[in-house]
């Protein structure tokens, strides 16, 4: 069952660096199949298989022979045991749960490639995923697996944390992009995972600029913040509750 997950989510991670790359360009994502970046020659069926395809071909291109980023294999095989986790995380179940976050994990992993990509948040991408999460979370309601309460909560805070980062916005210290996608992130976190996954994307972001100022390799002029929202998303979906019981027996 495991290795049948991180099949499934080393897919899904080749497929979402595939729209991380066409959606900017404005390609389609379904057609044409995947195809070498640099000579565009089609990659066969045995070559573009998550992980074992870099692999088998050594990380290059068996037409031109350009390599193939490692990014690519290193990204399928972590999102491929973040769906394991996911999965353990839901109570070994494929229930609406599992799939709630696992929709959840695809796009903050999505909007964070284009955000290092392209320094630039996609609306059609965030509209699209707001929809899929608004319909597991309708069902999970259906189905008393959340309550009413905590979509009350949920809105509340997410709508406050947009109007704060929309400020923030305003006065040029983050991206408008950003702000939507902490509505989006907040919205279908629950509260604690919510107030946790940004307080995280604060702490691992000053830690990163800190360490890209001291460096003097980097200019600081303007740095993604979708990275650390995903990073900090994730750590919030897999290890909110460890981390709340933790702080709590310290204090």
């Amino acid at each position: 069952m495991f290795i049948l997950l991180f099949f499934l989510g080393s897919c899904i991670a080749s497929f979402l660096n595939l729209c991380a790359y066409r959606i900017p360009k404005n390609i389609s994502i379904l057609f044409p199949g995947s195809s070498c970046e640099r000579c565009n020659a089609k990659i066969e069926k045995l070559y573009i298989m998550p992980v074992i395809g870099y692999i088998i071909s050594f990380g290059k291109c068996k037409k031109c022979g350009s390599k193939i980023p490692i990014a690519y294999p290193i990204s399928e095989f972590l999102f491929g045991m973040m769906v394991i986790a996911v999965y353990a995380k839901s109570g070994l179940n494929f229930n609406l749960i599992f799939l709630h976050n696992l929709l959840l994990l695809s796009f903050l992993y999505l909007i964070s490639v284009i955000d290092l990509i392209t320094m630039e948040v996609y609306t059609n991408v965030i509209i699209v995923f707001f929809l899929m999460l608004l319909i597991t979370s309708c069902l999970q309601l259906c189905f008393d697996e959340i309550f009413i309460s905590d979509i009350y909560v949920s809105l509340i805070s997410s709508f406050f944390f947009f109007a704060v980062f929309y400020i923030f916005a305003k006065l040029k210290w983050f991206g408008y992009g950003d702000s939507f996608v902490i509505f989006v992130m907040v919205t279908f976190l629950n509260f604690n995972q919510g107030i946790l996954s940004i307080i995280l994307s604060f702490i691992i972001g000053g830690v990163v600029g800190i360490f890209v100022i001291l460096s003097k390799k980097f200019s600081l002029n303007k740095m993604p913040f979708c990275p650390f929202l995903c990073i900090g998303g994730i750590i919030s979906i897999l290890f909110s509750e460890n981390i709340i019981s933790f702080y709590l027996s310290k204090i």
